[in-house]
């Protein structure tokens, strides 16, 4: 376990925050404790920690502003999630997510998210639930849906979202439109 501050990433270093990465965390047991005592952690790492579940106490930090799952075995978003509404960057790499209507429906509604990925799932994944939800996300300014491959329906998709991005800011919805990263070396801006 390690705190202090990160230098990458989207909010200022000084924030505090917490380090749990590949620690095995998967049993549920500890979590009310462990959140009752981290009121103050501003950005938690949970990357590869073997998480098949987002723990429903974690959704009770609601000052979290950034939230990194990245590497689990999570299949699924909480509703609950929802209650981060300060929650500016989460990242969902590697995991098992399907984005079928209810996850959609949970990301669309974190509604100060500035920085999204939802990359490299591990199983065939409908990466066009993400995507719908974009348009809804009017802080976000990057969105990670980097796979190895894309179906051609999806590429009608981005192309689509990026019309829809461009047109939301020159109605002043947005003030500027986010990068979509589509490829490791290729970033679409809208």
């Amino acid at each position: 376990m390690r705190a202090g501050p990160v230098l990458p990433g989207c909010l200022p270093p000084e924030q505090p925050w917490l380090s749990l990465d590949y620690n095995e965390l998967s049993g549920v047991w500890l979590w009310p404790d462990v959140v009752a005592s981290l009121r103050i952690v501003f950005r938690l790492f949970l990357r590869g920690c073997g998480l098949q579940a987002v723990p429903s106490a974690l959704c009770a930090m609601t000052q979290l502003q950034e939230l990194d799952l990245n590497d689990n075995q999570l299949s699924s978003l909480p509703d609950k999630l929802t209650q981060l509404q300060g929650l500016k960057v989460l990242h969902l790499r590697g995991n098992r997510l399907s984005f079928s209507p209810a996850p959609n429906a949970v990301l669309s509604r974190l509604v100060a998210l500035e920085k999204l990925d939802v990359s490299q799932q591990l199983v065939p994944v409908c990466i066009i639930g993400p995507l719908r939800c974009v348009p809804a996300l009017l802080k976000l300014r990057v969105l990670n849906i980097t796979q190895d491959r894309f179906a051609p329906a999806v590429m009608v998709l981005i192309d689509s979202l990026v019309l829809t991005l461009q047109q939301q800011c020159q109605e002043g919805l947005r003030d500027q439109p986010p990068v979509l990263r589509i490829h490791e070396s290729i970033d679409a801006s809208a």
